[in-house]
């Protein structure tokens, strides 16, 4: 993900596009499907979190995630009444591209259907093979 933004987002790199990552409700969260054999799921660790009765908790988990990941794009929360989620089809996680208003790519639903792969075929595709430089 961070290649991508870096050849095509990045906006001291005259990026083309822009990333975006929405935040929504957690997928294994320790108060509902708790997988405690993932990495970081140790009581204490961060992905050992309960799932978002508040915008607050949700603000908070998002933030920790920006954080313990390095991640160099915006990253916004869904209401705690899950619209994003429900209207976007988005969990436990999902890629689109909107384009003008229109979505131009809906990808599958993750982790499986998660495919990065066609986001990058999908800007070369628009905008050219671009190098991180």
């Amino acid at each position: 993900m961070k290649e991508i933004y870096h050849k095509y987002c990045d906006p001291n790199k005259n990026g083309v596009a822009k990333f975006l990552t929405i935040y929504i409700a957690e997928a294994h969260a320790r108060d509902e499907w708790w997988i405690p054999h993932a990495p970081n799921a140790h009581e204490g660790g961060r992905a050992c979190i309960l799932q978002h009765r508040n915008i607050e908790s949700r603000i908070q988990a998002a933030k920790a995630f920006q954080e313990d990941f390095d991640l160099p794009f915006e990253i916004l929360c869904d209401s705690i009444k899950n619209e994003v989620y429900e209207y976007y089809d988005a969990f436990p996680e999902r890629l689109y591209i909107i384009e003008n208003g229109i979505i131009t790519y809906k990808g599958g639903p993750g982790p499986f259907d998660y495919k990065l792969e066609d986001v990058l075929e999908w800007l070369q595709s628009r905008y050219g093979e671009r190098n991180n430089n």
